[in-house]
């Protein structure tokens, strides 16, 4: 039962002291299931956004995303949406087959960000980014979910 009051408390907690930022530039690192990498965000209107993601898969490669990003303020969030595409490549190393992919395809996103305290200029966002290949390896991937960090200046 204690431990119960304390997660409650804790809640209601982090409730009150997380907020929402508004940020002209944000960078840092987007760690996700599928890759991980540096990511750069710029606002580009009071809703919108523009990311970049370098990233590398975790099946050895590198990944370039170009997001747009549709902002919605919530109390003490924001909630975010975005479609965007991709390019990169990827290695496929098992045995004696060594094959390297290249593709092309889009992806969509959605997301909160907040951060914790006004004073710290730090973002948090959780999100999640299925994408679809044109090339290499085509087809859906509905893996994508993420976390990030990100210093807001």
């Amino acid at each position: 039962m204690k431990k119960l009051v304390l997660a409650i408390v804790l809640v209601l907690s982090a409730a009150i002291i997380i907020n929402a930022q508004d940020y002209n530039w944000a960078v840092g690192v987007r760690l996700g299931d599928d890759m991980s990498g540096f990511s750069v965000k710029k606002s580009i209107g009071d809703y919108d956004k523009i990311e970049a993601i370098v990233a590398v898969p975790y099946w050895h490669g590198a990944n370039l995303i170009g997001l747009y990003q549709r902002y919605i303020p919530i109390e003490g969030f924001h909630l975010y949406f975005g479609v965007g595409g991709h390019v990169g490549n990827w290695r496929y190393k098992h045995n004696d087959l060594n094959n390297r992919y290249y593709f092309l395809g889009v992806d969509c996103m959605v997301g909160i960000e907040f951060s914790i305290l006004r004073s710290i200029p730090l973002l948090f966002s959780i999100d999640y980014k299925p994408s679809y290949n044109f090339t290499g390896h085509a087809g859906f991937s509905f893996t994508g979910g993420g976390i990030g960090l990100r210093y807001r200046f």
